[in-house]
């Protein structure tokens, strides 16, 4: 932190790659990435923007989010780039709302993702859950989400694909305890 509720973070990063291994160089997978935020109150927002270097093509990254506590509900937006050489990109956005009910937590959101691609992929989640505390180290948790595609996207629930423009469905319950 820089004081004032400014935050600068910077990093770099290697790939590790052995120097002989098929269609890698030594520093494919490397980048550097670096944040500005801004903390004060309840306003929060921060830019963030790296590069990822990579024997087929960089992947540039830039995204810009921000939340702010109403007290009743905390609202929060994100907007996300991926940028391809010589590939695809992609944009994704996000709205989201967390409000607080008596020793819980209401949460939901709404995100697209969508490609410049051919047949222009786009995938559309929603997700509702609640949180409710046991104790201070303890909760119990439950979201229902579902994704939607199209244009020949195949994203689902948990990093998994699904055929092309199929939706993907879920629910889960459990249970956090912090040590």
């Amino acid at each position: 932190m820089i004081g004032s509720g400014l935050g600068l973070f910077v990093q770099h990063y290697m790939g590790e790659n052995a120097s002989n291994a098929a269609g890698n160089t030594k520093n494919d997978g490397s980048g550097t990435s670096g944040r500005i935020s801004y903390d004060q109150g309840p306003l929060s927002v921060a830019l963030a923007m790296g590069q990822t270097k990579f024997a087929t093509g960089n992947i540039t990254t830039t995204n810009i989010g921000g939340s702010y506590n109403l007290g009743a509900v905390k609202l929060a937006a994100l907007y996300n780039q991926d940028k391809v050489q010589n590939g695809a990109n992609q944009t994704g956005y996000m709205l989201g709302a967390n409000a607080p009910m008596g020793a819980g937590e209401l949460r939901g959101s709404l995100s697209t993702s969508k490609t410049n691609a051919a047949g222009s992929a786009k995938s559309n989640k929603f997700a509702l859950g609640y949180v409710h505390n046991l104790s201070k180290r303890t909760a119990v948790y439950t979201t229902y989400a579902r994704v939607t595609n199209s244009g020949g996207a195949s994203q689902a629930l948990n990093g998994a694909t699904t055929a092309a423009n199929s939706n993907s469905s879920g629910f889960d319950l459990g249970l956090r305890h912090s040590f």
